[in-house]
């Protein structure tokens, strides 16, 4: 199995790739500086694709910011050749499209790539469209390379977001019917959206719908976790018929203001209802026997000086 880490913020941004084989070692991968290359930045989201034309996966790179502002770029990374093919589209839309960062988007089985939200400098974003990855044939002069680019598609009217814009929201989550799943996220600053409503957008009908919900639910928040936990047996006709998803949504963490959240929440579709569940045991029992020798609070310590800005440590040391 093969991870690859690209950017992310330090006390600058970071454009290196990071290539981690599960049974080797860390390994950097160097590139010169290029157009051809992606440039530092932050708030990118990335997923791995198939490609008719290679027996390999390749990753592609969509929007993020620097300290210039958002950057207006989709890449696409081969994992065979450790090369970077910039891509190109045509607008058809007056937003922003890729020109954001600290969005969302979520992976189709066919391939199609969705992306919801996020911000700009003027502020957040709740547009959501659609994008593909198109494979002309190569070129006469250089046989051996393909010409690739992205088809942008206007989802129209009945797809615009019922609830308000908003920016680290998770969403990234995807039902077993390419349903994709909103919760919360950021509005201005420190402060989260004032809308606790559970979104879902139905990529096949191609229109939002606001899930009702009982019991007590998480608070408002963002840069929080979300995953969708697929359903291991198969399906009654009804809820086939119906779209309704029957695996469960996980949600975990996130901030508001200067409150960090460590609480853990699991949403079943079935019954529409929500459930708050302890994290000690459900998180950690896998990994309870790995821990039980290690110094915890030494290695949080490192950890969250390795990883978080400066800022950040100082509102945890306050509390």
């Amino acid at each position: 199995m093969l991870r690859l880490i690209w950017g992310n913020i330090t006390f600058n941004p970071v454009n290196e790739p990071k290539k981690q084989h599960l049974e080797e070692q860390m390994e950097m991968v160097s590139h010169e500086k290029s157009d051809r290359i992606p440039s530092a930045r932050v708030g990118h989201t990335a997923h791995a694709i198939n490609q008719k034309s290679s027996s390999s996966q390749s990753i592609i790179l969509l929007g993020g910011a620097n300290l210039e502002g958002t950057l207006n770029e989709a890449f696409l990374y081969s994992t065979s050749d450790d090369k970077w093919s910039p891509l190109n589209w045509t607008d058809v839309s007056d937003g922003p499209l890729l020109s954001r960062y600290e969005h969302s988007s979520a992976v189709l089985p066919d391939g199609e790539v969705f992306v919801f939200g996020g911000a700009t400098q003027s502020g957040p974003l709740g547009d959501i469209f659609r994008l593909l990855l198109s494979e002309e044939s190569p070129e006469k002069s250089n046989p051996s390379v393909n010409s690739l680019s992205l088809s942008v598609s206007d989802l129209g009217s009945s797809s615009l977001f019922p609830g308000k814009s908003r920016t680290q929201h998770g969403s990234a989550c995807l039902t077993e019917y390419g349903q994709i799943v909103v919760f919360a996220g950021g509005a201005m600053g420190s402060q989260p959206v004032s809308d606790n409503q559970l979104y879902m957008y139905d990529t096949k009908l191609q229109s939002w719908l606001i899930v009702q919900t009982s019991g007590q639910g998480p608070s408002v928040r963002f840069g929080h976790l979300l995953l969708y936990q697929h359903p291991v047996e198969e399906a009654p006709d009804d809820t086939v018929r119906l779209h309704i998803p029957r695996g469960h949504i996980l949600i975990h963490g996130g901030m508001a203001e200067d409150n960090f959240f460590g609480d853990f929440y699991q949403f079943q579709f079935s019954n529409l209802r929500h459930t708050h569940l302890r994290p000690t045991v459900v998180v950690f029992r896998d990994l309870k026997e790995a821990f039980d020798s290690v110094d915890r609070e030494s290695l949080m310590s490192s950890f969250l000086l390795e990883v978080m800005p400066q800022n950040y440590m100082d509102v945890l040391s306050s509390h």
